[in-house]
């Protein structure tokens, strides 16, 4: 559902950071060849004005959590971090 946040959210993206919802398909379709999903048209040198259209694929979430899990790889070791409600206090465990 778009609404004023989901509009002031959506102006502060810059072009580079809306091609992320400027796919003519939904993620996950298959493509005929490699490709990006992106319009013919894309470059990263677009008006700002000219991406516009991708609105349509943006919204924003405000939702509330009793837990979160958060995993972060990298080749010179795992972390993971995991919080509890109703603390909000957060522990390091084994990824």
């Amino acid at each position: 559902q778009h609404n004023e946040i989901a509009e002031e959210e959506w102006k502060k993206l810059s072009v580079f950071g809306r091609r992320a919802y400027d796919t003519v398909a939904s993620p996950g379709t298959a493509l005929e060849q490699d490709g990006t999903g992106l319009p013919s048209f894309w470059n990263d040198d677009l008006a700002l004005e000219a991406t516009d259209f991708a609105y349509a694929n943006f919204m924003v979430l405000n939702f509330q959590t009793s837990e979160a899990d958060a995993l972060y790889l990298h080749r010179d070791g795992h972390q993971r971090l995991k919080f509890q409600e109703p603390s909000g206090v957060g522990e390091w465990i084994v990824p």
